[in-house]
């Protein structure tokens, strides 16, 4: 399964595990953090709350058996596609930073 992630990470992967009705584990470690974002530290702002609720990313989050791991990364980045796991599929329900239930939000375009 996949989904676009232009209206933020935490939002996209609310409605992919609604949608498949499983639970999604991100791991805080793993997300990109652009170097502009983490500029913004210095301005009072969150990097990861940006990354995770931000908008405009226009980016994939998709899901695929560990098994097909090395063969799709291989064929993405053959194609000029940066590939980066960003977590897991357990059975379940919801999303979870780590070990916390991360909140249903995401951009806000007329904030």
């Amino acid at each position: 399964s996949a989904i676009d992630l232009s209206d933020g990470l935490s939002s996209g992967a609310w409605r992919l595990a609604e949608e498949s009705r499983v639970r999604i584990v991100l791991d805080p470690s793993r997300l990109p953090l652009p170097r502009g974002l983490l500029g913004l530290s210095r301005e009072g702002l969150s990097p990861l709350e940006l990354a995770l609720h931000g908008g405009e990313d226009f980016e994939l989050l998709f899901t695929l058996p560990p098994s097909r791991w090395e063969r799709v990364r291989r064929s993405l980045e053959g194609l000029g596609c940066r590939v980066t796991p960003v977590g897991r599929v357990e059975r379940g329900r919801g999303v979870f930073l780590g070990e916390e239930r991360l909140p249903e939000r995401g951009y806000e375009h007329y904030r």
